[in-house]
């Protein structure tokens, strides 16, 4: 039987279960269906395609900072091929290509591997269809395996695995998942004349689509279309193709390397120019015969055009930062694992950062603002008295409501593990009414000391915890008539029959029961005990209810007539409630027999149920915290536009404090054109009764809004239908209840569904930002001193202060180290509090100059003294025990020899001075670490950058004692070391005085234009405005 074929204890509805064998339904047998897969295949969707790892590792090759590094590899093996340069310069930058592409293609490949794991599990789901040797065994099959001509048995809460015509029984779908529509719609057999020509209308009632979930009743289709033949399969296929725009940060850093790139290459022609101008004529006292002399020298010219052409590759591999690609994908990679951790899954890399960057998020209500399912907060009588649990509700009016829900609904309630109530069978109505008459664990304890408990419930043992269990046999009730409720009812009704005396409720409430019980007449044969009761029970819209209610019940199971004045006061209650972001579901009763098209006259009115899909417990600090970062929330729901507009009100999306006060409706978005619609998106809050059409267009034009580049837009979704609005989206996140194909078309999917990940996918996009840019100010810092000093060295009698692989060296070693140490700087609630950065804002803000030409200019200075002053190469002129050119090493770029390394003050002075840039450029990292004057300020958090700024001064004085001829370096004392720390460390307290005096000097000229008033007034204003002040300064611009 079909219950057999659910091994995980799921509960058929008693009695419907068999329905496909009453009639006399045969599926494939075995033979058939694997015919049938040869012939048409399976009912699998096409996959998307699957970028290898290779072909990953060559996209992240389009890199602007990369291509320049190739640039200057080509030159170096050339010069290598001539004898001019060695090879193991060419072989650092490309060492140093590497391992930049090869950290972001792993992390991207990793995290895709990861998706795809999480969709295989997802696809394994199962559904029940007739197949055996003779076709009439129910088996579970996966849905990948369905074929045509296959017999599906459909039940509630099934998810439809394919298309197909109903042949049996009838059931409510629900097809937002492929329209937007979320009202259930009825599908039934219905006897054609003629062949279906258009099998993908969803309106067919004959018809079922994939993807539709079965809200209500059972029933069976055969499966004529199959994987991409399917109306969810062709909206799969149709979004393959993505049109979505760059992301901010592929932007900013297209920006940023084209900078450099014109930088470095104009510092490269000015550098190799100065330096043939300063051989060439300098040198030679602009003397004319001096200088036909030394062009003469082929030798010497060869030399210096050579040295020219190395200082040119010099400026363009300390002007490129390598290391950036590198960090980018560390600090990328480490808060993707740590998103994970928090419920989010990043499948872009990039999508991180661009949730940072978001300036209005369009979000669905139901999942995620709310908790997606309703729940029973209150019954208001007939007479309008309220009861918020059913044990308020006095005896009479009790066990009518409790009959009466219970009898309507085939759901089976099963509580797992003692704690959370399942519903089997169930479609959502059902479950929300049921839940009303069940009792927490707080309602027992205080119901055991008492005699007064619902008897639908019982304590079977006194030492056993709350075992629930139905008081209503259904095996004695009969159902004679049931009429599903379809949306343009907006009613369902069901009469049932049951023997007299055989419920206890009944029996001891008859004066509740007496006016609207039928008994029917007994037969000559039948007994007392057999006579039967039938009762009609009616559940819907109130309005559609009261419009047929003569007459109500009070709470103590008394008739009172309704006439209008009462049926007007009962709809006023209503709408009140309504207006309230709640849900009202009218119960009444009637001895009438049903009919499928009319409701039923004479109804008693026992209240109306309210339900309220409740909204998440953080779901108003989310939204608080959204738009201190500047994020405009835009709730886009298919729900009515009271019910959403309460539900913004309570989330503070729309009231006092609110800079948004729009609420429209699909239909008032159609009667405006674009301008329109862009001129309210800044005070827009809540779209309702949308449709999928709606969204779509409204990323669209908030792209195209706000000028500049647009705004970057963010948009949630579940359901296929949703799709074409993620994939449009600048970051888009998908429910991880949602469609699979909704997860494909996003960048970020949210596991638990909840607003409180995206906030944090926003905070950590923000950290990353940050890093990004504390890494940038770190490297340009190093990049610009770096150039400075190559370019004033030769002018100073130093060809080469810092050699190639001395360069190489620090932007490899120290800076993918330097990545590291930012990239575990933890998320601060802090960044939230800043506005969202526009998508062609620049990396490198005013401020971040500031501090990247003082800190770079203050780096020069020292370095200059360094080399220049007598009293610093004093201390480091010490003489090595062998002669310069007995030394075993050779300058790597092969243009200086013994003579020329002693002119400048020997192995000794070059490689403190190497040490000296090494320490003072990895001192400036504090600095650059945070923005506050406490430079340990949260660095707890980051233990990392300790251990790994260590590390890089263990490192350097590891490579000097043993580096030799690759470092062009001898071992150093630990007296010169140690004067080195201190002398490095200079950067540090000079620094702090920068951010002190120029910094809040900044901070209080703007404050001073601001204060208005007198002289003392202005001062006032400063001085209570420090705190203030600091804080400001502390943000990057």
């Amino acid at each position: 039987s079909p219950s057999q074929a659910y091994p995980n204890g799921v509960v058929t509805c008693a009695g419907r279960g068999d329905m496909w064998k009453n009639a006399n339904i045969v599926g494939l047998t075995d033979a058939e269906a694997d015919r049938s897969m040869k012939l048409s295949g399976g009912n699998d969707l096409p996959a998307p395609e699957v970028t290898s790892f290779w072909d990953k590792y060559k996209e992240n090759f389009d890199d602007p900072l990369i291509h320049i590094l190739c640039v200057a590899l080509v030159v170096i093996f050339c010069l290598a091929l001539l004898g001019y340069a060695e090879i193991m310069e060419g072989f650092g930058i490309a060492i140093s290509i590497i391992i930049s592409t090869m950290v972001a293609t792993y992390s991207e490949f990793k995290n895709e591997n990861s998706f795809r794991t999480l969709q295989e599990k997802a696809s394994k789901i199962r559904t029940l269809c007739l197949r055996g040797p003779e076709g009439k065994s129910a088996t579970q099959v996966p849905i990948d395996l369905l074929v045509l001509g296959d017999v599906v048995i459909l039940q509630a809460g099934d998810r439809v695995p394919a298309d197909g015509m109903i042949v049996s029984g009838s059931v409510s779908v629900n097809q937002s998942s492929l329209n937007g529509e979320s009202s259930a719609v009825e599908k039934l057999r219905i006897q054609r004349q003629a062949k279906v020509e258009d099998k993908k209308d969803l309106s067919d009632s004959g018809r079922v689509f994939r993807g539709s979930i079965v809200e209500d009743g059972e029933a069976v289709m055969q499966v004529d279309a199959l994987g991409r033949q399917t109306v969810f399969g062709a909206l799969a296929v149709s979004l393959t193709v993505s049109d979505k725009r760059k992301q901010p940060l592929k932007m900013k850093l297209e920006a940023l390397a084209q900078t450099i790139a014109k930088l470095s290459y104009m510092g490269a022609i000015l550098i190799a120019v100065s330096f043939l101008f300063k051989q060439f004529l300098m040198d030679n006292g602009f003397d004319r015969t001096r200088i036909l002399a030394y062009i003469s020298n082929v030798g010497l010219v060869t030399h210096d055009v050579v040295t020219g052409l190395m200082l040119a590759i010099i400026v363009v591999v300390c002007a490129v930062p390598e290391g950036l690609p590198t960090m980018i994908a560390v600090v990328l990679s480490l808060n993707m694992q740590r998103l994970l951790a928090d419920q989010v899954l990043v499948r872009h890399l990039l999508g991180i950062e661009t949730s940072g960057c978001l300036q209005i998020l369009f979000t669905d209500k139901t999942g995620t603002i709310t908790e997606g399912s309703f729940t029973p907060c209150a019954f208001v009588s007939a007479s309008l008295q309220s009861f918020e649990t059913i044990h308020e509700i006095p005896k009479g009016l009790q066990s009518l409501l409790g009959f009466c829900i219970d009898a309507s609904s085939s759901t089976v309630v099963r509580r797992s593990n003692r704690s959370k109530l399942e519903f089997f069978g169930s479609n959502t109505t059902d479950a929300s009414l049921l839940k009303f008459l069940y009792k927490n664990k707080k309602e027992y304890k205080k119901e055991r000391k008492s005699a007064r408990y619902h008897e639908s419930f019982h304590i079977d043992r006194p030492d056993e915890k709350y075992k629930i269990s139905s008081h209503i046999d259904k095996t004695r009730l009969r159902v004679l008539k049931d009429v599903r409720f379809s949306s343009q009812k907006k009613y369902s009704a069901r009469q049932v029959a049951f023997p007299f005396n055989v419920y206890r409720t009944v029996r001891e409430n008859r004066h509740s029961y007496r006016a609207f019980l039928h008994k029917s007449p007994p037969t000559s044969s039948a007994s007392k005990e057999e006579t039967e009761y039938r009762i009609s029970i009616v559940r819907g819209a109130p309005e559609i209810l009261i419009s047929k209610c003569q007459s109500g019940i009070k709470p103590n199971g008394d008739l009172f007539p309704m006439d209008s004045y009462a049926r007007q006061d009962f709809q006023a209650k209503v709408d009140s409630l309504s207006a309230k972001g709640q849900r009202l579901i009218a119960l009444g009763v009637t001895r009438e027999n049903l009919e499928d098209k009319d409701v039923p006259s004479n109804i008693v009115l026992l209240g109306a149920m309210c339900l309220v899909d409740r909204t998440r417990e953080d779901s108003v600090e989310c939204i608080r915290k959204a738009t201190e970062a500047g994020v405009q929330v835009v709730m886009v729901t298919g729900d009515k536009l009271e019910t959403a507009a309460a539900v913004a009100r309570e989330i503070g999306l729309l009231g006092a404090s609110s800079k948004t006060d729009i609420v429209v409706t699909s239909s008032d978005l159609r009667a405006m054109n674009d301008t329109k619609v862009q001129s309210i998106l800044p005070r827009l809050a809540v779209v309702a009764r949308a449709l999928p059409s709606d969204k779509s267009r409204l990323v669209r034009l908030a792209q195209a809004s706000g000028g500049g580049a647009g705004k970057v837009v963010g948009m949630t979704g579940d359901g296929i239908n949703d799709s074409a609005a993620l994939k449009m989206a600048d970051v888009s996140f998908a429910m991880g209840s949602g469609a699979e194909v909704a997860k494909e078309a996003s960048d970020i999917v949210i596991l638990d569904n909840r607003l409180s990940s995206i906030i944090s996918a926003i905070l950590y996009g923000r950290t990353i930002f940050k890093t990004i840019r504390k890494f940038v100010m770190f490297q340009s810092t190093i990049n610009l001193a770096s150039t400075c000093i190559v370019f004033m060295g030769p002018f100073m009698g130093f060809d080469f202060p810092l050699t190639l692989i001395q360069l190489l060296w620090v932007n490899l070693v120290m800076d993918t180290l330097a990545a590291l140490a930012f990239g575990g700087e933890s998320a601060d609630p802090h960044y939230l509090q800043d506005p969202p950065l526009a998508r062609d804002q620049p990396i490198i803000s005013p401020k971040m100059w500031r501090s990247i030409v003082s800190n770079g200019i203050c780096i020069t200075i020292c370095s200059i003294l360094f080399l220049t002053w007598d009293p610093i190469q004093a201390l480091f002129a010490r003489p090595v025990s062998v002669e310069i050119r007995d030394l075993p090493f050779k300058d790597t770029a092969k243009v200086e020899d013994a003579r020329d390394l002693r002119k400048q003050g020997g192995p000794v002075f070059l490689t403190a001075f190497f040490s000296f840039f090494i320490f003072i450029c990895t001192a400036n990292a504090w600095n650059v670490r945070t923005p506050k004057l406490d430079l340990l300020h949260n660095v707890g958090k980051n233990k990392g950058f300790i251990v790994v700024i260590s590390a890089i001064f263990t490192l350097q004085i590891a490579f000097c004692q043993l580096g030799g001829s690759l470092l062009r370096t001898v071992p150093l004392t630990l007296r010169e070391w140690i004067y080195l720390l201190i002398m490095s460390s200079i950067v540090i307290p000079f620094d702090l005085l920068r951010k002190s005096f120029f910094e809040f000097s900044t901070s209080s000229l703007r404050i001073i234009r601001r204060a208005g008033g007198t002289y003392e007034g202005k001062i006032r204003v400063i001085l209570d405005s420090m705190d203030s002040t600091m804080a400001a300064s502390e943000k990057i611009d």
